[in-house]
């Protein structure tokens, strides 16, 4: 398995990024998340 770093993705857009997976509002699933918590989770894969 490959984390951001190594196919080489870097912070740059993640804010962008969490914002349009959202779609501007809450993800909803198992555990509901915002945009702030799609954008901590991309940090984490790098």
């Amino acid at each position: 398995m490959y984390n951001f770093v190594e196919i080489g993705i870097d912070d740059t857009n993640f804010k962008i990024m969490a914002e349009k997976a959202c779609r501007g509002d809450v993800l909803q699933g198992f555990k509901h998340l915002t945009p702030k918590d799609v954008e901590k989770i991309f940090r984490m894969c790098l």
